[in-house]
């Protein structure tokens, strides 16, 4: 009777095989990985490296800025009517998120803004956004003032293409805030009372749009 014997080197050799492939195949992936990097980074050099992934994780797709100082006090004197002072526009806050995990992006009150029960403010908010193409800018009330003050976006929810970032306003963005409590709805400068959330977006156009914007809010409308 002969005895089976078993070699198991041959399995753990396969076994070893596999790991060595595997071992190859991260080691190259890897080298894609930093080697697209790094042509990115040489390619948008000077620029905001939109598309890259930040320290969090999460894709770059905007930037927000200021505009201009002269286009801040045109838009304020039309909607606040009383001029400026220099301090609310060194003032302005950028849009930021609070957690890391946070999809909203808080828009800051420039100034002390008090809105009547059953009125409405248009807020110029001092800032344009610069959006990778594919992306919009939605933008909500923030929830608490939703809830507790009954608050609302004039238009429910703002919609900030893309190409508004090159409109004659410099791409300024309005916010127009109702009031629908009963009580007024005071805003305290440097209070959060809204907040914008990019989402990607596709187009049901069978050929290219090539008309540009010109004008500001509403100009696509005429």
């Amino acid at each position: 009777m002969r005895t089976k014997i078993y070699v198991p080197y041959k399995r753990q050799s396969k076994l070893n095989q596999l790991k060595d492939y595997i071992e190859i195949k991260l080691n190259r992936l890897n080298y894609e990985i930093l080697n697209f990097v790094k042509i990115a980074q040489r390619k948008w050099k000077g620029n905001t490296y939109m598309g890259l992934l930040t320290e969090s994780g999460l894709m770059k797709v905007a930037e927000f800025e200021k505009v201009s100082f002269d286009q801040f006090v045109q838009d304020w004197e039309k909607q606040m009517v009383r001029y400026p002072e220099e301090s609310i526009y060194g003032g302005l806050k950028l849009p930021y998120r609070k957690t890391a995990d946070s999809a909203g992006h808080d828009f800051i009150s420039p100034a002390d803004i008090t809105i009547r029960p059953g009125d409405a403010r248009v807020i110029p908010t001092g800032i344009r956004c610069k959006i990778e193409k594919g992306w919009v800018l939605l933008v909500f009330i923030r929830s608490s003032l939703g809830i507790k003050a009954q608050a609302r976006i004039g238009n429910g929810t703002g919609v900030i293409d893309g190409d508004y970032y090159h409109a004659d306003n410099e791409g300024h963005i309005f916010i127009k805030v109702e009031n629908h409590g009963n009580e007024p709805l005071k805003l305290k400068k440097g209070d959060a009372f809204a907040q914008g959330v990019f989402l990607p977006y596709g187009v049901a156009d069978k050929e290219a749009v090539t008309t540009k914007r010109t004008g500001g809010i509403g100009s696509t409308g005429k």
